[in-house]
């Protein structure tokens, strides 16, 4: 297996490639994260889903993707996050 770099050209050429894979993915665990808070919460507004998801798609679109592996966990933790800070919200605790 043999690596090549890439010349300046290559570079420009390929440069913002991903964005719209990696928004559709960080919107999606935007989301997740907002469904978490909504269940740990018990409230849910769709103006709250679209802030996250929205959210969610800018980080994921300058990023880029980052593999199903690692797309599986960000998720489920985003959604696990979200939960534990929506039910310390309902309850009190800040």
């Amino acid at each position: 297996f043999e690596m090549a770099s890439l010349s300046d050209v290559e570079m420009d050429e390929t440069e913002g490639a991903w964005g719209a894979l990696g928004a559709v993915g960080g919107g999606g665990i935007g989301a997740w994260n907002y469904f978490g808070n909504a269940v740990g919460s018990g409230s849910f507004s769709w103006s709250g889903l679209a802030y996250s998801t929205a959210t969610g798609a800018a980080i994921g679109a300058v990023t880029g993707p980052i593999g199903i592996s690692r797309y599986y966990f960000a998720s489920r933790l985003s959604g696990l996050s979200g939960f534990g800070y929506g039910y310390g919200s309902r309850s009190g605790w800040w």
